[in-house]
């Protein structure tokens, strides 16, 4: 069942090898490996601030530290230029992980020339772009997911894809010594769960409980580490078939969006390569709570990731483009709930509370209060 989904996936991202794994996270960790024992002597890995915790809990996991740059505010991506200032000033840099964030694709030409540049391995983290155009295109590795809320969600599942033959034998080899998902696994995600809810509603009082977060992250290696089991890995090869389809719905959705919030906020940018993982607003921060608390209350999902990563793991510095996404953003279902209807709801809902605070949320967000 593996070789047949790996075929598929190197074939879709026009990588020549892939390795499955249990979570995308298995894929950064088996990478990381890779790298580390190619360059022992460098010990340091770049990570975009606005991310997911998996990709830094991995990096402590393969006993790496993380090191974080600030992102673009109008995306949510990782910044070329804070990346170029970051590496100038660094000789310890292993790799640097570029994820598109969102669904829309990064600044890869630019950032894979600054990491030649540099000497620097460069991960290509497409776990919430699937489907995307140019995706395989960039990067020593690629990552794919198949976790919760991915483009495909089939519970679980990864892979790392390379063009690189003899990457491909380190990971396989790494990958081969995995175990299968540990029994406590589901426990160790409810007291994660836990934890990071339980933080985030102290933290703008105590950024310490932030810290929290990150402590847990550490805990567990086997919530992160284990291989793909041949039930999810069935689950994604027929997933694969609705993919394309997949993708035009989410791209439908996300323009049916944009027409209601006209006028309102300001989206995230979105170029035609792109495949939205969820449609993104960014709304004036002193209002973004009241719109999303609207929001629940209608019983309209709705998120607002993705915090600063650096202060869950210790680190307290300026983050500017970091700093607007997590005061400002709103994320917004694309999935099959995403109906016209309730679309319309979502903008009419937001609307009522920026009108009522005297603001669409235009002029507020571009002048940065």
């Amino acid at each position: 069942m593996f070789r047949p989904l790996e075929d598929r996936l190197a074939a879709l991202t026009h990588r020549r090898h892939c390795v499955v794994t249990g979570r995308g996270a298995s894929a950064i960790w088996l990478t990381l490996e890779a790298f580390k024992d190619a360059r022992p002597d460098r010990t340091r890995v770049v990570l975009p601030v606005t991310l997911c915790t998996s990709p830094a809990a991995v990096t402590h996991h393969a006993g790496l530290v993380p090191v974080f740059c600030d992102t673009d505010p109008a995306s949510g991506n990782l910044c070329p230029a804070a990346l170029e200032r970051l590496l100038e000033t660094r000789r310890d840099v292993l790799c640097v992980l570029a994820a598109h964030l969102y669904g829309e694709p990064a600044d890869m030409v630019r950032i894979a020339e600054i990491c030649t540049r540099f000497d620097v391995f460069l991960i290509e983290d497409a776990a919430q772009s699937l489907g995307a155009g140019g995706v395989g295109q960039h990067g020593d590795v690629t990552i794919l997911s198949f976790g919760h809320t991915k483009i495909i969600d089939a519970g679980g599942g990864g892979a790392a894809l390379t063009c690189d033959a003899g990457l491909d034998a380190r990971l396989r080899e790494t990958e081969f010594r995995l175990g299968p998902k540990p029994r406590e696994a589901a426990r160790w995600a409810a007291d994660y769960r836990t934890t990071y809810y339980g933080a985030q509603t102290e933290w703008d009082g105590n950024p310490a409980a932030k810290r929290r977060v990150g402590e847990i992250c550490k805990l567990h290696p086997g919530l992160y580490l284990h291989r793909l089991d041949e039930a999810q890995a069935g689950l994604i090869l027929t997933a694969l078939d609705a993919l394309p389809a997949e993708v035009d719905r989410r791209r439908e959705r996300a323009k049916a969006y944009d027409e209601a919030f006209r006028g309102i906020g300001r989206p995230l940018q979105r170029s035609p390569d792109g495949v939205p993982w969820r449609y993104g607003l960014m709304l004036p921060p002193a209002h973004r709570d009241a719109a999303v608390e609207a929001l629940r209350a209608a019983g309209i999902d709705a998120s607002c990731w993705y915090p600063r990563l650096a202060p869950f793991f210790g680190d307290e510095g300026d983050f500017p483009g970091g700093e607007a996404i997590e005061a400002g953003v709103v994320n917004l279902w694309v999935d099959d709930r995403a109906d016209d209807a309730r679309i319309a709801h979502s903008a009419a809902l937001v609307r009522d509370v920026l009108t009522g605070a005297g603001t669409n949320g235009i002029k507020s967000q571009d002048s940065g209060t």
